[in-house]
């Protein structure tokens, strides 16, 4: 079964998932392989903020030369955050969705995210977070602030970023 990846056509978001760009790492023969960096909500939520490790979080955004993915999930949890937060902590939630591309959860993501690591005490929503990631066809390492979810990420094989 093919992995869903993120449509250019179909993703929402300023940036283009087309083409390699600096820091790509070399594949196989030769061909340039993007590394996707994806989001989840604690990442998004940190460089948003204004708290501890929140400089470093956008630093490390502004850094990354491929493309920044999440799943529409986001928007909810974001959504959801913004509307408890208000004010000015909600425009700035709000302000930087558009600088994250977003795939749709598929069926295949949802019966992945069903499975996905039995040994972690995993949330719904960071199941999908995790199985999204594991079907983006490029090699993706995942940035989150939250402990279970990297302990999960890295039980399935995805690197992990943190920066503090």
């Amino acid at each position: 079964m093919a992995r869903p990846r993120p449509d250019p056509a179909g993703a929402r978001g300023d940036r283009a998932l087309g083409g390699p760009r600096r820091g790509a790492a070399r594949g196989r023969a030769g061909r340039v392989a993007r590394v996707i960096l994806y989001l989840d909500t604690s990442a998004y939520v940190r460089a948003c903020g204004d708290e501890d490790g929140s400089a470093a979080a956008r630093a490390a955004l502004a850094a990354h030369p491929g493309p920044v993915v999440s799943s529409a999930l986001l928007e909810v949890e974001v959504g959801r955050t913004a509307a408890r937060a208000g004010g000015d902590a909600a425009r700035r939630l709000q302000s930087m969705l558009d600088l994250v591309d977003r795939v749709d959860i598929s069926r295949a993501v949802i019966a992945v995210a069903a499975h996905l690591a039995p040994g972690v005490a995993l949330r719904s929503p960071d199941a999908i977070h995790i199985a999204t990631a594991l079907a983006l066809e490029e090699p993706t390492a995942v940035m989150t602030y939250d402990g279970r979810l990297q302990e999960a990420c890295r039980a399935v094989g995805l690197p992990v970023l943190a920066p503090a």
